[in-house]
């Protein structure tokens, strides 16, 4: 093959693989939720890409560093919304918490004074922070 076909097929291979990461990134966005992704294998994906940026930047492979610069944003991205849904989640917990302790502390039995945050409480949580934090940007 001559040089241009094999460049092609680069170009090509790195789009690819820089669209690797996209569907993690909606599927966390849509379940508002990272906790089934490893703090382990985004840092390690993070340090990847840059020791191959830095390679590929030495050896001239133009397609390599294309994909690595889109998986090293997308990894970033991915870290921050790991970490974004996380303290949501936290906050949720503490919040459920406190309500449960004011209720126990105040020892009043009435089941109103009594509810816990729900899913859907959550849900709206995440949207409402979410659509603040899209505000700021």
């Amino acid at each position: 093959m001559n040089e241009s076909t094999i460049n092609v097929i680069g170009y090509i291979a790195s789009f690819f693989i820089s669209l690797n990461l996209f569907p993690q990134i909606l599927t966390i966005i849509k379940k508002k939720s990272g906790k089934n992704i490893s703090y382990f294998s985004i840092v390690m994906n993070i340090i990847a890409t840059v020791l191959m940026f830095v390679y590929s930047i030495n050896k001239k492979l133009y397609p390599v560093i294309i994909s690595n610069v889109v998986i090293f944003i997308s990894s970033f991205i991915i870290l921050i919304l790991k970490k974004y849904y996380k303290s949501i989640e936290l906050n949720y917990y503490n919040l459920s918490n406190n309500n449960n302790n004011d209720n126990n502390n105040n020892n009043n039995n009435d089941n109103n004074n009594n509810q816990v945050i729900n899913k859907i409480q959550l849900d709206e949580i995440i949207e409402i922070e979410f659509e603040n934090s899209n505000n700021c940007i």
